[in-house]
């Protein structure tokens, strides 16, 4: 039986005290998970704007230096073979033509939509799956207006992430293309 002299006893203060402790603490790892989810949706919007503008730079700082990127199928092994893609992707839709916006970026014909990211954090390293939308521009109509865009492509990215020095990286990007399916008849 507890007396109530104003003090708890001593193994009920404790065992208190350390459910408050073990509050605090999956409180803040909540927060490390919320903050980590945000940091790896900023990843995503980072990595839509370099390759828009084909920044092969930027596009290939968003991953670890040994990462593996696979685009339908073919793969690239590290920075340097990342940087090569998407110089090639930067040569063959002319950005360096393009001018500028007011922060000197140079956005090409295209523009990568993203969306149903789902994201599994493990610690320091995470897994995540999303769709991807290309759509390109179709140019002017006769009266100097922007014609409809249309869908280019679309498919999915499959990923491994990890966090080195308080940054999520991509470690392993798997990029597959669905749009070469053939048509469903849905008669």
């Amino acid at each position: 039986m507890l007396r109530m002299s104003g003090r708890l006893p001593g193994k009920l203060a404790a065992g208190l005290a350390l459910s408050g402790l073990l509050l605090l603490a999956g409180g803040a790892r909540a927060a490390d998970s919320m903050q980590d989810r945000v940091a790896i949706e900023q990843l995503w919007a980072k990595y839509a704007v370099a390759l828009d503008t084909a920044d092969a730079e930027l596009y290939a700082s968003l991953f670890t230096a040994d990462a593996y990127l696979e685009v339908d199928g073919k793969p690239y092994k590290g920075h340097a073979a990342i940087v090569g893609l998407i110089r090639d992707i930067r040569q063959k839709l002319g950005i360096d033509k393009v001018a500028p916006d007011a922060q000197g970026r140079r956005f090409g014909p295209i523009r990568h939509l993203l969306s149903n990211l789902s994201v599994e954090l493990q610690g320091d390293h995470a897994t995540s799956e999303s769709y991807w939308t290309e759509i390109i521009t179709n140019g002017k109509n006769a009266q100097g207006v922007g014609n409809p865009p249309s869908v280019l492509k679309m498919g999915r990215y499959e990923d491994e992430l990890i966090k080195k020095n308080g940054k999520w990286l991509y470690n392993r990007r798997i990029i597959s293309g669905d749009l070469q399916m053939p048509r469903p008849n849905l008669n």
